[in-house]
């Protein structure tokens, strides 16, 4: 065998007749097909041939490889629809500010996000509630927003002032509002206060933002970022301003107390500002007390013309005057004052601990 192929060997004897050259019968040969060849040799004998035959076996049809049983593949997940964010239910701006902080009820909360007001008369809060977002714009010296009540709560409002010299306007005036809270609120351009509180106790001021207060006017004159004071009456006290900002007190004080008592100062931002801190008596002579200052950064004094050396205690980063007791406080941070004049006790014991003086003027 070779390869795939069968051999058959055909021994055939032919008498060959005549003397036709050694011609014989082809029909001696056997008769082979499509699928054989044959090839023929002179045999041993005279007049005799071997033939052999060879047929080729069909070729063999291989077998099919047995088909893969499939692997199921798993469906994908289908990613589940976002659940879509409840949208806030728009806040519906009453037709006047003085009617709607009327008619909210003692303890309720107006909430007028998104609205604007513009007034030349202000506006009064008179009973305990909460009044939450707005613009406030003054049209006329005054002050816009008064607080006559206790356990009010003023959040993420904003109050715009004229700027001109309009005395005495004031962006927020807080009288007898013990509780008072007032947040993330920013009040700007106004002549004599951002946000003063008056014979007032346990208020709290905090990451608000007081700008340009007292810009345009003339000389030393009195104007307040923040005020803790008092007219004469019940004194305040344990109130707190804290994470608060001031931008640009240019002629007097960024965060100031008049005799108020127990009142703690810290981490707040001071800039441009021409007494950073100051804590000084009241009217009455009644001294501030018990005054916590601390982490407390002020920088930049500004430096008007018009207002140096017009009072003892200019450019001065924190100042304790008229008798001032039991202030403590550390890790305050001074920048840019003029040489001595970082801080100022007026005699009394310098308490802070920890100060940070740099780049005297």
């Amino acid at each position: 065998m070779i390869g795939q192929r069968r051999s058959n060997v055909v021994a055939i004897a032919a008498l060959i007749v005549g003397l036709a050259g050694g011609a014989f019968a082809q029909s001696a040969i056997p008769r082979m097909d499509a699928a054989s060849s044959t090839a023929c040799h002179v045999g041993p004998a005279a007049g005799t041939y071997t033939c052999t035959v060879i047929v080729d076996a069909p070729t063999p049809i291989p077998s099919a490889a047995p088909s893969a049983t499939p692997t199921s593949t798993a469906a994908p997940t289908p990613t589940p629809a976002p659940t879509p964010s409840p949208t806030a239910t728009p806040v519906s701006c009453p037709t006047s500010l003085a009617t709607a902080l009327t008619a909210t009820p003692s303890g309720g909360t107006l909430n007028i996000t998104g609205c604007a007001y513009a007034t030349s008369s202000g506006f009064t809060i008179a009973h305990p509630m909460t009044l939450l977002g707005g613009t406030l714009s003054s049209t006329a010296a005054q002050v816009v927003l008064a607080v006559n009540a206790a356990n009010v709560t003023v959040s993420g409002t904003t109050i715009n002032g004229k700027g001109d010299a309009q005395a005495f306007s004031s962006g927020i005036w807080a009288y007898a509002a013990d509780h008072l809270v007032i947040s993330n609120t920013t009040v700007s351009d106004f002549v004599y206060a951002g946000i003063m509180v008056e014979n007032t106790g346990f208020a709290t001021l905090t990451h608000d933002t007081v700008n340009r207060i007292g810009m345009n006017v003339t000389g030393a004159t009195n104007a307040y970022g923040y005020a803790i004071t008092n007219d004469g009456g019940i004194q305040s006290h344990d109130s707190t301003i804290t994470f608060d900002t001031v931008n640009g007190v240019p002629n007097w004080h960024g965060i100031d107390t008049h005799a108020a008592l127990r009142s703690t100062i810290t981490d707040n931002v001071i800039h441009g500002a021409n007494r950073a801190i100051f804590i000084t008596a009241d009217s009455s002579g009644r001294a501030s007390s018990s005054v916590v200052v601390s982490r407390n950064f002020a920088d930049t004094p500004t430096r008007r013309g018009d207002v140096l050396n017009t009072y003892p205690y200019n450019e001065v980063g924190i100042t304790f005057v008229a008798g001032t007791t039991g202030v403590t406080g550390t890790a305050n941070s001074l920048d840019g004052w003029p040489s001595g004049n970082a801080v100022d006790f007026q005699g009394a014991t310098n308490t802070l601990t920890n100060t940070t003086v740099s780049n005297a003027q």
